[in-house]
């Protein structure tokens, strides 16, 4: 009789066991799962943020694209200080616009001396639009 007693303790403390173990593997399932779909849905779209913020407003990026629609080709621009933005061209002049006043009354005027200079047979190397009348200074 006492054997049977100690037999039941045994088979009871195997099934206890087997129950953890099961238990244990389905927890580790359900980790494993989570962190698959945590890693596709998540980490795997994940965007790079640029440092470097692109300010669609600024004035730069503005006289860049104004310039380009009024087929006037540039180098490089560089905003100097806050109220000014020097543009050198691609004939080698450099343009310095100011952001105080009007950019599309400056790119017209722009447009309107380059073709003169060239009817003129003369090349621009300054031309400052911060003050009321632009100054020009030639080759």
């Amino acid at each position: 009789m006492l054997q049977g007693k100690r037999r039941l303790k045994k088979d009871k403390s195997l099934h206890n066991v087997k129950i953890a173990l099961f238990a244990g593997f389905l927890i580790f399932m359900f980790l494993a799962v989570a962190l698959i779909l945590l890693y596709f849905f998540y980490i795997g779209s994940a965007e790079y943020i640029n440092p470097l913020s692109i300010n669609k407003n600024s004035p730069k990026i503005k006289i860049e694209d104004m310039l380009s629609g009024s087929n006037i080709e540039i180098t490089r621009s560089v905003i100097g200080r806050e109220e000014l933005i020097e543009v050198e061209l691609k004939d080698g002049g450099k343009v310095i616009f100011s952001t105080k006043k009007d950019l599309k009354k400056q790119i017209t005027s722009l447009q309107l001396m380059l073709s003169r200079l060239t009817i003129e047979g003369k090349r621009l190397k300054i031309l400052d639009f911060r003050y009321d009348n632009p100054v020009v200074s030639f080759y």
